[in-house]
């Protein structure tokens, strides 16, 4: 322990200081005391004596506390100070951990099913036999927009409150009742019962807006099947889908059905793409083809009226020009019967867009709530808490 420098001390003092300073337990504990007296040469008295006297200076206060004199921190003494106070800490993080045991023990079970999936494509790597994909050929004519392929986002659709709001209204088979039922009669969101925050909610207007109690369900459903899924992509591309549900079965059918539900969405999104790829060839493909016919009948035309044996310069250009343009319509058209072909392929052939490689099992043991996770860091966090308690209530202070 350090003094100030105007405080002068003699050398028995000091030793008796320092022996104060190093077990201050002491101060309260004649038996503890007597022996750190014997253990110095000195007499129980004349420790007490000098407790006494550093009392009536003010070295000590009168919580038996050591008065340190620049705020300067002795690790050591703290230490010391933490171990003649571990009754405290383990009162706080006994504490805690009973507050936690109790969440534990009225937190509803939750079973984990997962199912993993990637992506194996997309349209736009549809490509024709000329080297050339609908996208470039409809950029050349001005029509990008036109068959552009989808970019498929597995975590968006998951995350949709159209995924959401099926898999509320669906019919599950429930291992408690026996019966099918939806979500929403499931967690009971459908009895009313008192709850406090909604009654001082219904103390403030609405304004205007009006709903049904069906909607008001459903709403309440999709927010609570929120925070039961889970998805995560890996940089690999690998998509995981967790699911907490009170049964196992029942979490595994509801996983079983997102990625059911996914790989319909997807395939109806490239059949719909299909069918729009072919339907644009098409209508260009009729449009080439009256481009080509017109062309055609002018080049004709032209021929019977101006034979080429009586061709001059200038009707030489013309016959030039109109044979230029038939060749550029035949290649257009060419083109166009190609890419219908191929149009009409795609549109009949079903891609697979989403491998799945793993399908969701029933859980066979809880997987929330943590009890050693949550246990732990109760007691941690009382742990953390008793320590500033103990330093600011006995630790010296100025």
């Amino acid at each position: 322990m350090q003094l100030d420098s105007e405080m002068k001390l003699t050398q028995h003092e000091q030793k008796i200081l320092d022996i104060i300073n190093s077990y201050p337990e002491i101060l309260e504990d004649p038996v503890q005391r007597a022996a750190i007296a014997q253990r110095y040469g000195l007499t129980e008295k004349t420790l007490r004596n000098r407790i006494a006297e550093f009392k009536k200076y003010g070295l000590i206060n009168t919580n038996n506390q050591l008065q340190a004199s620049n705020g300067d921190i002795d690790l050591i003494q703290i230490i010391k100070l933490l171990w003649t106070k571990k009754n405290i800490i383990i009162i706080f993080s006994s504490i805690f951990g009973v507050i936690a045991m109790g969440y534990i023990l009225i937190k509803t079970p939750l079973y984990t099913s997962t199912i993993t999936m990637y992506p194996a494509g997309d349209l736009s790597q549809s490509k024709s036999v000329m080297g050339t994909n609908l996208s470039t050929l409809a950029e050349s004519f001005g029509l990008a927009g036109m068959s552009a392929a989808p970019n498929y986002n597995i975590p968006d659709i998951v995350g949709s409150n159209r995924i959401k709001k099926d898999i509320v209204l669906q019919n599950w088979e429930i291992q408690i009742d026996n019966l099918p039922q939806n979500l929403i009669v499931y967690w009971k969101i459908n009895i009313e019962s008192f709850n406090p925050l909604n009654w001082i909610r219904g103390l403030f207007p609405k304004g205007n807006v009006s709903s049904s109690k069906e909607d008001e369900y459903i709403y309440r459903a999709v927010k609570e099947l929120e925070d039961r899924i889970h998805v995560s992509e890996s940089g690999s591309g690998l998509i995981t889908i967790d699911v907490d549900m009170e049964e196992p079965q029942l979490a595994a059918d509801i996983a079983n059905f997102i990625s059911d539900f996914v790989i319909r969405f997807v395939s109806k999104v490239q059949r719909t793409n299909a069918f729009k790829n072919r339907e644009f060839i098409e209508n260009q493909l009729d449009q080439s083809s009256i481009s080509l016919e017109k062309s055609e009948k002018q080049l004709v035309l032209f021929q019977n009226k101006y034979p080429q044996s009586l061709d001059t310069p200038e009707l030489s250009m013309q016959r030039l020009v109109l044979q230029r343009e038939l060749e550029e319509n035949q290649t257009v058209y060419l083109t166009f019967r190609q890419q219908y072909e191929i149009a009409r392929i795609d549109e009949q052939k079903e891609k697979i867009l989403i491998n799945i490689l793993d399908k969701a099992t029933p859980a066979v043991k809880v997987s929330k709530p943590r009890k050693l996770m949550i246990l732990s860091i109760a007691i941690f966090l009382g742990f953390a808490i008793a320590i500033p308690f103990i330093l600011y209530k006995d630790y010296p202070s100025t």
